[in-house]
C-alpha cells in the first residue's frame, strides 16, 4: 500500500511538474545573428555573450569577434521581444548594425498591410517594397509561415524604433 502511494505521488509530481514547462510556441524566434560594431576583442566577445545569454529562452550563444557576428539559437518555449536585441547590445557597450532573424509566426494584416505576429501579440509590419511584401501578399492571413529576415530600426530622438522587416525568404508551413 505504501508503495502504491510513493508510486502515486510521483505521478502526481511529474503531472503537475509537466504543467509548470510551457509548450513550444507556434509563433516564434528561432535564431538570430547580429553584426555588432565595437568588437575588438576576446574580452568584448564575453561581455556581450553574457548579455545575450539573458534573452529568454537563448539555448546557446556563439560570437565570432574578428567577423563582429553574434549568433543566437532559441529553444522554443519563449521568444524575445526585437527590442531586447539592441537594448543588451547598448548595455554591453557596442551597436547593433544589423539584425537578421529566422522567424515563424502568423501572416497577418495591419493598415491593409501584410506583417508577421509574433508572441505576445507584436506585430513586424513587412518593409515596403521587399520581395516579402509581395510574397506575404500571395499568402491568406492566419497562415503559420516562416521568413528569413532583417530587422530595420528607425532611429527616433536617439531611441530605436519601430521595427520593419525586410524578408529575403518566405514559405508557408501550412495553407
Amino acid at each position: 500500500m505504501k508503495k502504491r502511494l510513493t508510486t502515486l505521488a510521483s505521478i502526481a509530481a511529474l503531472a503537475a511538474a509537466s504543467l509548470l514547462v510551457p509548450a513550444p510556441s507556434p509563433a516564434q524566434i528561432l535564431e538570430a545573428e547580429l553584426t555588432v560594431k565595437g568588437l575588438a576583442c576576446p574580452f568584448c566577445a564575453y561581455g556581450l555573450e553574457r548579455k545575450l545569454e539573458k534573452l529568454p529562452a537563448a539555448a546557446s550563444v556563439a560570437i565570432t569577434f574578428k567577423q563582429n557576428l553574434a549568433r543566437v539559437q532559441f529553444d522554443g518555449r519563449q521568444s524575445p521581444d526585437i527590442g531586447d536585441f539592441f537594448r543588451l547590445v547598448h548595455d554591453a557597450g557596442f551597436k547593433l548594425e544589423e539584425l537578421r532573424l529566422l522567424v515563424r509566426g502568423r501572416r497577418a494584416e495591419t493598415g491593409g498591410e501584410p506583417c508577421l505576429e509574433l508572441p505576445g501579440g507584436t506585430t513586424l509590419p513587412f518593409a515596403a517594397g521587399g520581395p516579402g511584401a509581395a510574397l506575404a501578399r500571395e499568402v491568406p492571413a492566419g497562415t503559420l509561415v516562416e521568413a528569413r529576415a532583417t530587422v530595420k530600426a528607425a532611429e527616433e530622438g536617439g531611441r530605436t524604433g519601430p521595427y520593419r522587416l525586410l524578408v529575403k525568404s518566405y514559405k508557408a508551413l501550412e495553407r
